[in-house]
């Protein structure tokens, strides 16, 4: 018999960010594991942020590209080889290129998150082969350097279990809550058990912080050092430390720097009060133990060392830089343990900050500072050995750390220029990989074992949690078969721990060295601090002041959603009176050097007098082009010694523009609308092909089934003025001229456009051997195919429906409602094929059999028979089976023939970025011609999307992106209740998933939800429909199951409420008294009525009705 194994539980380390939190793993018998926080550890004394309690969620296998990869020659295509074939010719390049070139020509980068013993290695490595001088750590950087050239040594004066002994904290940063989560926990915890404990706050805006402290010096961005100047005067007029007095000079020079002004225009500079300034001194005087903690910066000035080394001057000022019990910390990163970001968010993070982060250098304009910095895996160095080395040897460890637009192009040249390039660790979507000559599979943090050492310099273990996929190795294992091809000596070891006490030895000797080099470093006072102000102290009355709003980023409660969703400009009311702009105003802020458009989002949290800007936006005024690759810690660069600026605000007044459209459908419609919401004055025209624009085609089988045409009617002429547009009915565009901007009709009519939309939809598919010149065969996409056809057919006539899609059993379930004799052919082997599982097919069958509705499957139509009119099929099964219509639904096929025409850039679909502008920046497109990411989305929600957003741009507004369209499916036949949402089989073999099953054939009753890592990611229900929109929010949004998992799948789920009034959304069964009612009980905002009621979040055909019978209701 075989033995079950054993419960499991371990500590280690969670290095989602370099913040290091330990943590405790419970790994169960049957693999499943589950992270709590430790305890015992000294960063985070068992506090865990929602991302760090998600690690079990994340843990998927080590990226797709899980065996190496390697090619000879750049124009063709990686190949598979085995780690040795790899490894071999990585070294023999080395060797061949460092003979010809030196040493010097083999650059190479670590993440900031490697473990010791891996940076040990690669430093042993490179000293083996003449690589220059040993690397410092990544995060050796400004703080290193602020506490190295302030205290003699750049280690932090910091120790994590001080924090419960101390009597006073200041924190200096915008919002430590969000990038240091567990830290911030632990001073809450605290101040509630110590209530008299100090807490001082020194932030731009409000938030958790400043509502628990004592003390909130809300400043104005870029016055930090300003601030602490004026602290500093006032502790001058206070009682110092007699050991302070131990270097007078220095002391002297100080003092002259804070008496440049007086307390009183210090704080009238800064925005903060005088007494408050008197109040911080004093506590810095009285305290018996300080933790001070001073950010990077986040949402305020300062990314540099002066600001660090004024900070600091405030400690060395009262004796608590270095006293027994006091401690102070500089946080240089923005940790992704993040307080309000979930874990599905923690990819689109990192793609944000490369997408808008310019990587700050600390490396350079230190000559004034004395200190030699040495050669250092930090992502700025790298960037800057890149650029001016020219290496021929790049060697990538996880490249794709955070890196910025800018740096990555100078990645990719320095790439495209070296002779050999080697990624390790690389996503399998990394813009890099085309470039890579050797692609090596690495192990992620939680494969792998050894230690790590915070940026507190806090050791702690990491253990492994899983074991790797494929040809996955750990770094350490790939470093030592470098070395052993490369023939270097002493690189085999029989356990991480060797390695470690080999790292440990060096260390105390080199320990040794800098303690005879430094006897002369001790601490002192860094007086050589400049005194500028922010640019914004000109003088200019009307300019408001700009901070930089990073938090922005993790703000969201709704991690699928795309952070631009929240890239607002943030003001007061009282600025916002004085602009005379309202909220969610379109603006324009401006100087200059720069404009931007943004959307106004009134928050008494920011300052007055400034305005708050997410990062993205903001970087261009902060950091101007010409001046963004330049150090910021030049002590003469006063414009970029503060990321801040002064700007002016007014409301946007977009130039008066003619929008031509093509198409009118849902997304048109959509458009129009949501266009108007924003601008009332541009000349919009639209070309309907059709005579009847502006209805709804999912609503066909219902028109077919008896409903009347006005239901269908999504904008009744009557509200078409209301809208202010030309409407040109029954005409089409035939030709358009890019370049010239104009397009002619089907009239030969020539019309002039400065914007151009496309929604020209799609076609019905119609197989070729389909004779063409026979009555009675028809597709089902108009008003007027539904119209010939119930011209045609008699209540009791036979049809024959092809296809096995909703659209084609709803029309076949419409015309079984009006008596016709209804058969299926279906060419494959079950219904709805794509959106249900085989036992769902068969359940759907038997009740489509149950309304006499014949079905074949496995068949299709071999000859057609009758000469002017069809009158009877003959199937692939030799069944010949009469009837006196055919009706064929096997699909669609987008129109981009004009697209295609007029030399737009076209696949399947029309081509569009996130905001659906297509190659042209001014024609853009919506509804089913629209290809976004090689995804084609049919459906009436995502046509409403496109819309929503191709309008929200085109007026300034850039809070709205497309990220996908997540539709559930719902078929709409009477007596069904059908529907699936995302996957309808686990992956074979894949112990990940799990599938929930709930049947009762006799009763057609069936739930089926599929489970990854406790978040749902499909289901189907047939017989009870009611939890479908839960479902499809849980997945839209990426949330964990938790309690919900017992209580929704075992049938506790909602209970649907009754149709009241005329039925509007078929969907989810929704009545107008429905909506009314719950209009009445204060749900007036249309996006809450739709996910309160479950109207217009299925299909999403009703939602221009659901918005009527809104408005209507509100007059």
């Amino acid at each position: 018999m075989k033995k079950t194994a054993a419960n499991h539980t371990f500590l280690s380390t969670c290095l989602l960010c370099k913040i290091g939190c330990g943590i405790k793993v419970d790994k169960r018998h049957d693999g499943k594991i589950t992270i709590t926080g430790n305890p015992d550890s000294p960063v985070s004394k068992g506090y865990l942020c929602p991302l760090g309690k998600d690690i079990a969620g994340l843990l998927t296998p080590s990226p797709a590209n899980v065996t190496p990869q390697m090619r000879y020659n750049r124009n063709y295509p990686l190949t598979t080889v085995t780690s040795d074939e790899a490894m071999f010719r990585f070294a023999s390049v080395i060797k061949s290129l460092i003979n010809r070139y030196g040493a010097d020509t083999f650059s190479v980068s670590l993440s900031d998150r490697s473990l010791v013993e891996e940076r040990h290695l690669v430093n042993k490595l490179r000293s083996q082969l003449g690589i220059g001088q040993a690397p410092a750590p990544a995060y050796f950087d400004a703080a290193a350097l602020s506490y190295q050239v302030a205290l003699g040594e750049s280690t932090p004066p910091f120790k994590e279990d001080d924090l419960e002994t101390a009597d006073c904290f200041v924190i200096a940063s915008s919002d430590l809550s969000i990038y240091h989560a567990p830290l911030w926990e632990r001073i809450k915890a605290i101040k509630s058990l110590k209530p008299i404990t100090k807490l001082i706050y020194i932030g731009t805006q409000q938030n958790e912080i400043s509502a628990l402290a004592d003390i909130h010096l809300q400043i104005f961005p870029g016055t930090e050092m300003m601030l602490n100047a004026a602290i500093a005067r006032a502790l001058f007029e206070l009682e110092l430390p007699d050991e302070i007095h131990d270097a007078p000079e220095e002391l002297a020079a100080l003092k002259e720097y804070a008496m440049y002004r007086t307390i009183a225009e210090g704080a009238k500079l800064c925005g903060v009060t005088e007494a408050d300034i008197h109040h911080v001194a004093a506590c810095f005087i009285t305290a018996k133990n300080i933790i001070s903690i001073l950010g990077k910066g986040l949402g305020f000035g300062g990314y540099n060392m002066e600001r660090n080394l004024s900070f600091i001057n405030l400690h060395l000022l009262t004796g608590h830089a270095k006293k027994k019990g006091s401690g102070l910390l500089i946080i240089d990163d923005i940790g992704l343990g993040l307080e309000k970001t979930g874990a599905a968010e923690y990819k689109k993070l990192l793609l944000a900050y490369k997408n808008h982060l310019d990587t700050f250098i600390y490396d350079t304009g230190l000559d004034h500072l004395n200190y030699t910095y040495p050669p250092a895996f930090s992502s700025s160095r790298f960037i800057r050995e890149l650029k001016e080395n020219a290496p021929k040897v790049i060697w990538m460890v996880q490249p794709d750390a955070v890196y910025s637009a800018a740096d990555e192009e100078i990645i990719i040249t320095a790439m495209q220029n070296a002779r050999f390039v080697v990624l390790q660790n690389v996503a399998d979507n990394s813009p890099f990989i085309k470039y890579a000559d050797v692609i090596l599979p690495a192990a992620s943090w939680y494969e792998k074992e050894g230690t790590y050492m915070s940026p507190s310099n806090v050791l702690s273990a990491v253990a492994k949690l899983t074991g790797s996929a494929g040809g996955s190795k750990t770094d350490i294992e790939l470093i030592t078969m470098l070395a052993d091809k490369l023939g270097l000596k002493n690189f085999r070891y029989n356990s991480t721990a060797e390695i470690f006490n080999e790292y440990n030895k060096s260390v105390k000797r080199a320990k040794k060295v800098e303690k005879l080099n430094s006897a002369t470093k001790t601490k002192k006072i860094y007086s050589n601090i400049n005194a500028l102000g922010a640019e914004w102290l000109s003088g200019q009355k009307q300019q408001i002041q700009v901070s930089i709003n990073y938090d922005c980023y993790f703000n969201t409660t709704a991690p699928k959603q795309k952070l631009e969703e929240y890239s607002f400009a943030y003001i007061t009311a009282a600025d916002a009176k004085r602009y005379q702009i309202r909220q969610d105003d379109i603006i324009e802020v401006f100087n200059s050097k720069h404009t931007l458009l943004a959307k106004v989002s009134i928050n008494e949290q920011v300052k007055n007098g400034v305005i708050s800007l997410p990062l993205h936006l903001a970087k261009d005024f902060v950091f101007p082009e010409a001046e963004r690759r330049q150090s910021l810690l030049v002590c003469n660069a006063p414009a970029i010694a503060f990321p801040t600026c002064a700007v002016q605000v007014r409301k946007h007044q977009k130039p008066k523009q003619k929008v031509l459209i093509i198409g009118a459908g849902s997304g048109a419609l959509a458009f129009i609308k949501k266009y108007r919401e924003y601008n009332v004055d541009d000349e919009i025209t639209v070309f309907s092909k059709e005579p009847l624009p502006f209805y709804n085609r999912v609503l066909l089988p219902e028109y077919i089934a008896g409903e009347a045409w006005g239901k269908l009617v999504t904008l009744p002429e009557t509200e078409e003025e209301e809208f202010g547009f030309t409407m040109h009915k029954g005409v089409s565009v035939e030709y358009i001229n890019r370049e010239r901007k104009y397009v002619i009709d089907s009239n030969h009519q020539e019309h002039t456009y400065d914007l151009l939309v496309l929604g020209m939809g799609s076609r019905a598919f119609v197989p070729p051997n389909v004779p063409n010149n026979c009555a009675g065969i028809y597709t089902i996409r108009s008003k007027n195919d539904v119209d010939r056809l119930m011209f045609q057919i008699k209540p009791s006539d036979k049809v024959v429906v092809v296809g096995a899609g909703l659209v084609s059993l709803e029309v076949a379930g419409a015309l079984e409602e009006i008596g016709a004799h209804v058969t299926i052919v279906v060419r494959g082997s079950k219904l709805m094929d794509r959106q249900l599982d085989v036992l769902a097919s068969e359940l759907l069958t038997e009740q489509l059999r149950d309304r006499n509705i014949d079905i074949y499957f496995e068949d299709e139509i071999k000859e057609f028979i009758g000469a002017e009119k069809i009158s009877a099929v003959f199937l692939k099964s030799h069944r010949t089976i009469p009837c006196d219509a055919l009706i064929y639904g096997v699909g669609t096929v987008p129109n981009i023939e004009l697209a295609k025409s007029c030399g737009l850039d076209c696949k399947r679909g029309v081509l569009v970025n996130d905001v659906m502008q297509t190659s042209d920046p001014s024609v853009f497109a919506v509804g089913e011609i629209v290809e976004w990411q090689s995804q084609m989305f049919g459906i009436v929600a995502a046509a409403e999307q496109h819309a929503n957003v191709a309008a929200a741009f085109l007026n300034g507004d850039a809070t709205q992106v497309y990220n996908g369209t997540l539709s559930a499916n719902i078929l709409k036949v009477p007596g069904t209740n059908v529907c699936s949402i995302g996957l309808t089989q686990a992956p074979p073999d894949d112990a990940e998933y799990q599938e929930i099953v709930f049947v009762d054939k006799k009763y057609h009753f069936y739930k089926k939800c599929i489970i990854h890592k406790d978040r749902l990611v499909g289901a189907i229900l047939i017989g009870d429909k009611s939890e479908i929109m839960d479902f499809k929010d849980w997945m839209a949004n990426d949330l964990p199951l938790g309690e919900k998992r017992d209580k929704i799948f075992r049938g506790e789920g909602k209970v649907s409420e009754p149709v009241k009034g005329a039925l509007v959304c078929s969907c989810n069964s929704v009545g107008e008294g429905n909506l009314i009612d719950k209009i009445k009980s204060g749900c007036t905002a249309f996006a809450d009525l739709c996910k309160n009621t479950g109207a217009g979040t299925g299909c999403g055909s009703c939602r221009p009705q659901v918005k009527t019978i809104l408005e209507r209701a509100l007059v």
